[in-house]
């Protein structure tokens, strides 16, 4: 194995990811690296979010591919809730993720450690228990994933890691393919190569896998679709049976 890869991902702003079908398959992940920048509030219409300029998360620290569990980031949080002071002007907070589900506290305040809990919907959407009624918050920008930063290590335990090359390749209308590697006990096992849709912020359409397969002798694996979980998790759906990743803070040179 190489040498371990940055804590950060060197992206500014905000990042949002394909959402991957429901609270389920985002539930049976370890935990969810946050997205940082800022996450707008506001309410779900039929077809379209509506903005609530007076309430906005913005996570401190940009984004964290390599998401720990119980993890903790600073956050300032503007709302109209009191759960944890007044943050009509914004608050500063730390948020601790547990799996899909995130906790506010105030630091240095031990009367308002978790003042107010909650958790991600989807990738793309934080709501938030509050005494003003629950609060949702989305990050609606797309940006490259990375798929090359860290090792992706299937999280029942198979031994089944992905790593992929930095050969990002456009084939054009938002559609990129990259190759990789398969790896079992520190040895290559069989090729990758991945197709995605990059997303689309103009049209609300978001990042996707539209083909994966790992290629060994005599045999392959193929998926028909997936998405991202978080910064941290990477769901293989259709075809094969699903696949559930984590990234890991490591490299593999393919």
């Amino acid at each position: 194995m190489a040498a371990r890869t940055p804590r950060s991902l060197l992206c500014a702003g905000a990042l949002a990811l394909a959402a991957c079908g429901g609270g389920g398959v985002l539930a049976a992940l370890a935990f969810v690296g946050p997205i940082g920048g800022s996450w707008q509030g506001g309410t779900q219409a039929v077809g379209d979010w509506q903005d609530d300029f007076a309430e906005s998360l913005n996570f401190l620290d940009g984004n964290d591919p390599f998401a720990t569990p119980q993890a903790v980031y600073d956050a300032n949080w503007v709302s109209v809730a009191t759960d944890c002071g007044d943050a009509t002007a914004g608050l500063a907070v730390s948020i601790q993720m547990d799996g899909t589900d995130l906790s506010i506290s105030v630091p240095g305040d031990a009367a308002l450690a978790d003042c107010a809990q909650g958790r991600f919907l989807d990738e793309i959407t934080i709501e938030i228990d509050t005494d003003a009624g629950p609060k949702r918050y989305r990050n609606l920008l797309t940006v490259d994933p990375l798929l090359n930063f860290g090792v992706w290590d299937d999280i029942h335990g198979s031994g089944v890691s992905l790593a992929f090359n930095n050969d990002q390749t456009a084939e054009g209308n938002g559609v990129f393919t990259q190759t990789g590697c398969e790896v079992r006990a520190g040895n290559v096992t069989g090729t990758v190569f991945v197709r995605y849709f990059q997303g689309d912020p103009d049209t609300g359409e978001l990042w996707q896998v539209q083909d994966l397969s790992i290629t060994r002798t005599g045999s392959s694996t193929a998926w028909t679709g997936g998405s991202l979980v978080g910064l941290s998790g990477l769901v293989l759906e259709g075809g094969a049976a699903a696949l559930q990743l984590q990234r890991r803070d490591a490299t593999f040179d393919c």
